[in-house]
Order: C-alpha cells, then structure tokens, then sequence
C-alpha cells in the first residue's frame, strides 16, 4: 500500500485507502469531475466526506438537478458518471475513451480550449456547456441549456 494523496473530493475509495494508485482512479475523479461541472458540486461535499467516499452512492445527477430547477441530462450521461463513481474499480469505465464514447462525445473533436478563467459563474458554466454539446455526436444525446 501507498501513501494517501489528491484532493479528497475527487479521491477514489482506493486512494482514500491508500492503494497504490490505478487508472481506475482517475476514472472515478473523472466522474466526480462530471458531476460537479453538470451539478455546481461534487458527488460529496459536506459532512463526513471521507466515509460518503467510501459508503455511501452518491445522489443521481439528474436528482440533484432536478432540486436546482434544471432539466435532466440524458440517460447515458446519468449511467455513465454514476459508473465512473461506482466503488468497486472493475465496474468503472476501462478507459477516459470509453466514457467519451458513452457520453457520445466524438473523439476527433475531442481538443477542448484553455480555460479563459477558473471562476466557475453562469457564464463560464454555460460556456462549458456549449463546449461539450459542439462536441457531442448529433444523433446520439443532447443536453439541457444552462439557465
């Protein structure tokens, strides 16, 4: 086992334990990285991080939402992160390609731009929006407009 290290919002329950880090990892981060970008938060982001991480499912994109006001996101988005969050490394996506290719994100348009800012406001989140959907195969999904 290795030293614990990474932002604990975005750890995998096996970094969280020490593990000797694994793709999987990064595909969980990946997850928790969707989740916020979609949701405004992390999958767990108040009380006892640490053992949500390691216990409990986070709350279904789409619910989360929902309580915001906001339309849903599509279903293979909403089955897609929750896999990536999943606590077990093997029923997590292989691959950043293959939850590319779940999102239905089409992989030669997959260069996305420097941020312009780290400030995460309506503007910068509709923007964010407006990337992935350019990115997105037309015939596969779509996502709501960002208020």
């Amino acid at each position: 086992m290795g030293n614990t290290s990474g932002t604990l919002l975005y750890m995998s329950p096996q970094q969280l334990r020490g593990d000797d880090p694994a793709a999987s990892d990064d595909i969980y981060a990946l997850g928790a990285t969707l989740y916020e970008l979609l949701t405004g938060k992390p999958p767990f982001h108040t009380g006892d991080v640490a053992w949500q991480i390691r216990e409990a499912a986070p709350k279904p994109v789409n619910a989360r939402l929902a309580a915001l006001g906001l339309d849903a996101v599509p279903a293979a988005w909403e089955e897609t992160i929750q896999s990536c969050l999943a606590k077990e490394p093997p029923s997590r996506p292989k691959s950043a390609s293959e939850v590319a290719q779940r999102l239905c994100l089409q992989a030669d348009r997959m260069s996305l731009p420097a941020a312009a800012s780290s400030r995460v406001d309506d503007r910068s989140m509709a923007t964010t929006t407006g990337l992935v959907r350019s990115r997105m195969s037309p015939d596969c999904c779509s996502l709501p407009a960002w208020p």
